[in-house]
């Protein structure tokens, strides 16, 4: 065999052994989003706009959400999963007593809040699980592969854990429940509760996934709003101050007055307070603030975009620049989305716009002109 043939082989052999491993890679879902949203990514620099795409009308007994580029409509007792066209996809219905409909991340939750019965479901429809409590639920969310629900009675209170099987990994007594959350890999979990005696004292504890304390944080004369795991370290925000803390130890802290809401987004932290934005790495150092003449109270990720809003403005950033300003007529429920489109939900129904370039815009006048 010449050299030329063996040169031929190897080259060939290389690029089976790619093929096969992208093959295996792109065999996750988790991976092809991730390859779709860099591509996404370096296309990112032009200059965006949004345009009206489909609205959705919901009646006065019906609620209307977003959930992976399609419509979920809900009642007392039947969900519909609709297409962005507003065709049934399908259709369930359930005999519950006070029923709440949330869709997060990955699943859908049909519950209801009175008997504790919960029915975890796919965009398919399909049942994945379905978890009988037999007690009251006051709030549930879904936190990486787990589901943490927050129970409230008259008499007590606690915080249920259950794994992506749903199969209750631990549950926790605790009274006058802040905010609860757990780390990245589900080795750890945290509590803040409120503590009322002659004084207000906010209280964070950090324990192991099996129930054993770790840490614990005490806030004299502040309540604690917002609790959440950056890899070892956990950033809480109480009424007067933002403080990142690990180890048992306070590592740095800022006061701010009016926080209205956090995210945190690639190790920044988004702070909106005031009518200003105020983009902080892990050191606490400000990198960006912004201040707006704008009042603006809730701050979303849609994929790469970060996306404030108020009641009727809203303010879409691409790595913390202003990228799309808009003002819409009703007051503004909440907003989700993507790197292509934004649903933005009101009082009466939902409405789809399509993020696009502007050079699109032109292109399009100049075909019909």
């Amino acid at each position: 065999m010449n050299e030329k043939t063996k040169s031929s082989n190897k080259k060939f052999k290389l690029f089976l052994i790619t093929f096969i491993l992208l093959g295996f890679i792109f065999m996750k879902e988790e991976n092809q989003q991730k390859f779709i949203s860099f591509f996404d990514s370096i296309n990112s620099g032009s200059e965006k706009t949004i345009i009206f795409n489909n609205k959705y009308d919901s009646d006065d007994d019906e609620k209307l959400l977003f959930f992976n580029d399609s419509i979920i409509k809900w009642n007392e007792n039947n969900i519909s999963f609709l297409d962005l066209k507003g065709d049934i996809i399908w259709n369930k219905e359930f005999n519950f007593t006070q029923p709440e409909v949330l869709a997060f991340e990955k699943n859908i939750y049909a519950i209801d809040k009175e008997s504790g019965n919960i029915y975890v479901l796919d965009n398919k429809g399909y049942t994945i699980h379905r978890i009988e409590l037999n007690m009251p639920i006051f709030n549930l969310k879904e936190v990486n592969d787990n589901i943490m629900i927050h129970v409230k009675t008259d008499d007590m209170e606690k915080i249920k854990i259950l794994d992506k099987d749903g199969k209750e990994v631990i549950e926790t007594d605790q009274k006058n429940i802040l905010t609860y959350s757990i780390n990245d890999k589900n080795s750890k979990y945290m509590l803040s509760s409120l503590e009322l005696n002659k004084s207000i004292k906010s209280i964070a504890k950090i324990y192991s996934i099996t129930g054993e304390g770790l840490e614990n944080f005490n806030f004299n004369d502040e309540v604690i709003i917002f609790t959440q795991f950056i890899n070892n370290k956990i950033l809480i925000a109480t009424d007067k101050s933002l403080y990142l803390v690990g180890n048992n130890d306070v590592i740095w802290s800022k006061e701010y007055p009016l926080i209205k809401d956090i995210l945190i987004n690639k190790e920044k932290i988004y702070l909106l307070y005031g009518d200003n934005l105020e983009i902080i790495n892990l050191n606490g150092e400000t990198e960006k603030k912004t201040t707006f003449g704008i009042e603006y109270k809730k701050i979303v990720q849609l994929q790469n975009y970060i996306c404030l809003y108020g009641n009727k403005d809203i303010l879409i950033l691409n790595n913390g620049e202003e990228m799309i300003s808009y003002k819409t007529d009703e007051d503004i429920l909440d907003i989700k989305g993507t790197n292509k489109l934004v649903a933005i939900r009101y009082l009466d129904g939902l409405e789809i716009y399509d993020i696009i370039d502007k050079e699109q815009i032109k292109e399009d006048d100049n075909h019909e002109n």
